[in-house]
């Protein structure tokens, strides 16, 4: 989680927040937020944060995958709040060479937009 949110506070804008250990509170996301494990990060845009994005680290043994759900008011919004997180998570990929020692890294795709839950 830590090298997620630092990669995420590096690579967006400065009108991005990064919340680690936070999470869309409910079973519909984009309607407040909770404390979470270190494995969830929660992204915001705007001074009132209308568009989010939940980022979850999802580690096993041989690799980590980062899965991005989008959330807020506005679908377009939050959907670009994903989008970007994506391309900060993909060179983060990029960067972690599958043949080096430790873990290989991996964004999951596509962007996930709904307004429940998806099941894992």
């Amino acid at each position: 989680g830590e090298q997620v949110t630092r990669a995420l506070n590096d690579g967006l804008p400065s009108r991005f927040e990064v919340e680690p250990a936070t999470k869309f509170k409910g079973r519909l996301f984009g309607f407040g937020t909770e404390p979470a494990g270190s494995d969830v990060i929660l992204i915001t845009s705007g001074t009132n944060s209308i568009a989010r994005a939940e980022v979850t680290v999802l580690r096993t043994s041989s690799d980590t995958r980062v899965r991005i759900r989008s959330g807020g008011q506005v679908l377009y919004s939050a959907l670009s709040v994903a989008r970007r997180a994506r391309r900060v998570l993909r060179d983060l990929a990029d960067a972690s060479s599958p043949g080096s020692t430790g873990s290989h890294f991996t964004v999951d795709s596509p962007i996930q937009a709904s307004t429940q839950d998806n099941p894992t």
